[in-house]
């Protein structure tokens, strides 16, 4: 498929070396192809590649099976440090590609980042990609593999590797929508056939989920740690005010009870956690000794009085109607 955008130049690959574009009907075509439905080729049918391909003795058949066992691996990782890693293995053993880069696209959606690759120069790594710029670019926008037989011939190239001559662009893709883009590239024209696509591209799918999936989880450890400090210091600061503080559940079962009401009442945190409240506070008042008067004892202040000495159900009423004004607000 020739795309209309690009001016070509004359091929210094294939003057270099005689063949053509696998993809492509015939030599004089442009050597750019994009494969929106990857899975409808047909393996016996699609032209070989260059014939100095680098797995020209693999079947192709069995290049996908490895590819497929191999990337099914990736479900199971869980670190995205260690499940990059295992993207370029994939890379380079079962495809036996000399150079992978993986791009991921930023926080702001504008650019694709580089997060991992191998045989890239440094320059290539830190280069910045925009969204639709470069072969990386344009399969990040359109969501479809991009094979290019003959790098020279198109404008849109950027510099990857030295002496390039062939790339593969592959999209990584979640629920319809790109998240990053798996790049290869040769300095052998014609380089990726048919059976590298189609095993990129089943890479690319389980690699999609099993990044989505370490990223989900890598910010549920970060929400989880932002809560478990909030505790630590909500605890802090209960434990060290000056007031007797407790909380209940809808149950009336006690979930904390903090020191001053340790001091207060008695029971420490771990003998009144999951009592109920007025169990508690009643056997309290039984073994609470009456108040006394005479010379430097003065009559008990009513205003201490504690909440069972309302009535259990006056108290229970009063605690749901509380908790019923915190739920409306």
């Amino acid at each position: 498929m020739k795309n209309p955008s690009n001016t070509f130049k004359p091929s210094a690959c294939l003057n270099k070396h005689s063949g053509h574009d696998p993809f492509l009907d015939g030599p004089e075509e442009a050597c750019y192809a994009i494969h929106p439905r990857i899975p409808d080729y047909s393996m016996d049918s699609a032209p070989s590649a260059n014939p100095n391909h680098r797995n020209s003795g693999m079947d192709s058949d069995e290049k996908l099976s490895l590819a497929l066992t191999a990337s099914k691996e990736l479900l199971c990782i869980t670190d995205l440090e260690l499940l990059l890693d295992k993207i370029l293995q994939i890379g380079r053993d079962v495809f036996r590609f000399d150079n992978i880069l993986i791009r991921m696209v930023s926080e702001d959606g504008r650019h694709l980042i580089a997060v991992a690759s191998f045989g890239y120069p440094q320059e290539a790594i830190n280069g910045e990609t925009h969204i639709g710029q470069g072969i990386m670019g344009q399969a990040f926008e359109r969501a479809v593999p991009i094979v290019l037989g003959d790098v020279t011939r198109s404008t849109d190239y950027l510099p990857g590797i030295p002496d390039a001559c062939s790339e593969l662009a592959v999209p990584l893709i979640v629920a319809g929508r790109a998240i990053g883009v798996l790049n290869v590239e040769s300095a052998q024209p014609n380089a990726f056939n048919a059976a590298d696509v189609k095993g990129m591209v089943t890479v690319a799918e389980h690699a999609s989920i099993a990044i989505n999936n370490a990223r989900l989880l890598e910010n549920l450890r970060n929400l989880t740690g932002r809560f478990e400090r909030l505790h630590d210091f909500s605890r802090h600061v209960i434990d060290s005010a000056n007031l007797g503080i407790f909380t209940i559940d809808p149950q009336f079962r006690i979930t904390s009870w903090n020191a001053m009401m340790a001091r207060l009442f008695g029971p420490s945190e771990q003998q009144a956690n999951g009592r109920f409240l007025f169990d508690l506070l009643s056997g309290l008042e039984k073994n609470r000794p009456g108040p006394q008067t005479g010379p430097g004892h003065y009559p008990q202040d009513r205003r201490k009085t504690p909440v069972h000495s309302l009535g259990r159900e006056r108290a229970t009423s009063a605690f749901r109607a509380s908790a019923d004004r915190l739920e409306d607000q």
